[in-house]
């Protein structure tokens, strides 16, 4: 096979019966003077349906797929060579045993449900691709004696955005091994890869702070870590922490919260429609992706510390009265998709970035009041609801300050064109307790 632009090579494997003539081994050399990797194997490992390396078996029960034995994994051509292809979708944790030395080429790729992965001390090699398209692992702890990382290893999992090394920086780092994927930059007019951020032991080899380039000129975030954290039931985030308790979910720390794959994926995902309360305390500046999905909590508290809320973080949950801090910058896509408590929400000034979709589908959200300028970048469908007419629309009314740019009234149309009816509105009513309409007000005696 041709192994770059200037040369050819041999990159498979052949493997004889014990007693057969004329093979070598490890090394068998053809009349040409190619020479080949060669070893004996045992025919009786061709029929079994459970192998999947010449020792490696694997087993999958209840979402969780096994792989036992010894030595190297086989490689594979694709998600749909693999044997255990009918449970791709099924599939969400894998669990690779002490023993295995090599996990194949395409092994795992393109499981598109699995989040949870653990791998073994005398893991050295992970195969080209052999996770690519894994799009909900989410976080990954690399084994210490890891040596080798093939060619996107790792590549296009989107929401794996954490990846923690015990060793030093692997001999060999191919191409694209983290790339979550491509994004596009407005002002400049190009693509620029979007990556996982790299953290490291300290003390380990290799890696350098407050960013790692790798051969290819890829440059990590990268950081040391303390390893208890990833140890500890109670974290989530590198300095956050959660609990739960008779219907309060609280979270405490600094910093960002990690992301998830799925309201279940999460540590308090037993709790989900237990929780009535959610309590962010301060010194949180990011909630996580999904961090919250489908929870029953009514009552959400935000710390005036928070700059992010992540994508789908509150996707599908039972939010009431959401009061946004004013430290907030930006709300990902699909962070507050299809909260029907919600009926009025305020947006704090410095909000400069609303995703795609992140309030859509909020079928009781009747009015927004902007309290700064036309947000920077705006998303497609931000507030749009699907329409008795089976198409999506608008139906929410948008308010905003007097003297605040961008807006018009009364109507203002947002990059998509789509239409929202607006009106100027005085702070002021938004914190009178007698208020119940723009201009009017209630008294009971």
């Amino acid at each position: 096979v041709r192994l770059n632009e200037d040369m050819m090579g041999v990159c498979v494997t052949l493997r004889y019966l014990e007693g057969s003539e004329g093979w070598t081994s490890p090394i068998w050399t053809d009349a040409c003077g190619v020479p080949y990797n060669c070893t004996t194997y045992n025919p009786d490992v061709l029929s079994d349906p459970t192998a999947c390396g010449d020792k490696a078996h694997w087993a999958y029960e209840d979402g969780t797929l096994t792989i036992t034995g010894e030595g190297d994994m086989w490689n594979y051509g694709g998600w749909n060579s693999v044997p255990w292809y009918e449970y791709g979708y099924a599939i969400r944790e894998i669990v690779v045993s002490e023993g295995i030395t090599r996990i194949g080429n395409n092994a795992f790729c393109e499981l598109s449900n699995f989040y949870k992965l653990k791998l073994p001390e005398t893991l050295l090699e992970i195969g080209e691709e052999a996770f690519r398209y894994c799009y909900s692992l989410q976080r990954i702890v690399l084994p210490e004696n890891l040596r080798v990382l093939g060619d996107e290893a790792f590549a296009y999992c989107g929401l794996l955005t954490n990846v923690y090394f015990t060793g030093d920086v692997p001999e060999v780092w191919g191409n694209d091994v983290f790339l979550a994927m491509w994004d596009y930059d407005e002002e400049s007019g190009s693509e620029y890869p979007v990556l996982a951020d790299l953290h490291y032991l300290e003390g380990t080899d290799g890696w350098t702070t407050p960013t790692w380039t790798d051969a290819y000129g890829y440059t990590y975030e990268c950081a040391p870590y303390d390893p208890d954290v990833l140890n500890d039931p109670t974290a989530c985030g590198d300095k956050a922490h959660w609990v739960y308790e008779n219907g309060v979910l609280t979270i405490t720390g600094e910093g960002e919260m990690w992301d998830y794959a799925s309201g279940d994926s999460t540590p308090w995902g037993e709790y989900l429609d237990q929780i009535g309360q959610i309590v962010i305390s301060e010194g949180i500046t990011r909630i996580g992706n999904y961090a919250f999905e489908d929870t029953s909590a009514r009552e959400i508290v935000l710390p005036n510390t928070l700059v992010e809320v992540g994508t789908r973080a509150f996707i599908y949950a039972s939010v009431g009265e959401l009061e946004l801090p004013e430290s907030l910058v930006r709300i990902e896509s699909e962070a507050f998709f299809n909260c029907n408590g919600l009926t009025k929400l305020t947006i704090p000034a410095g909000v400069d970035y609303i995703g795609d979709r992140a309030f859509g589908a909020c079928y009781n959200l009747n009015s927004v009041y902007f309290e700064g300028d036309v947000p920077s970048y705006w998303g497609n469908g931000v507030f749009e609801v699907y329409m008795e007419n089976d198409t999506w629309g608008i139906q929410v009314k948008l308010y905003y300050t007097e003297g605040a740019e961008g807006w018009t009234s009364p109507t203002w149309t947002d990059v998509q064109g789509n239409v929202y009816n607006t009106a100027i509105y005085d702070p002021a009513v938004l914190s009178d307790p007698t208020a119940c309409g723009d201009k009017a007000h209630w008294a009971y005696e």
